[in-house]
């Protein structure tokens, strides 16, 4: 239990009550990145594709348009994430919004 006491006293808690944009959360958001860039490995596959046999890849380029109701609620959805995210942005809490989903979903 003593990793649980550690991960909640030394991150999670200062994002929590810190908020991860300045003091003790940022610090602590600073940790959990640092422990995420030394966990996690990424391969890509072109490093990998030996291994994997993977066929060519064929890009095809298409261009779609929406039909006018798909373009009308395109813009909707667009707008109202682009006032949410201008809301987080001047109050300073954009990082904390994306990393605790309680308060991204406050609205």
């Amino acid at each position: 239990m003593q990793h649980v006491c550690y991960w909640n006293h030394e991150v999670l808690k200062p994002i929590q009550f810190g908020g991860a944009t300045s003091g003790e959360g940022e610090r602590a958001f600073e940790k959990l990145g640092l422990l995420l860039q030394r966990l996690m490995l990424r391969r890509t596959k072109v490093e990998r594709a030996d291994d994997l046999g993977l066929p060519p890849r064929i890009v095809e380029v298409r261009k779609d348009y929406f039909t006018e109701e798909e373009e009308e609620l395109y813009k909707s959805l667009f707008q109202d994430v682009k006032r949410k995210f201008n809301t987080y942005a001047d109050e300073g809490t954009v990082r904390l919004s994306y990393s605790h989903p309680t308060i991204a979903s406050r609205d």
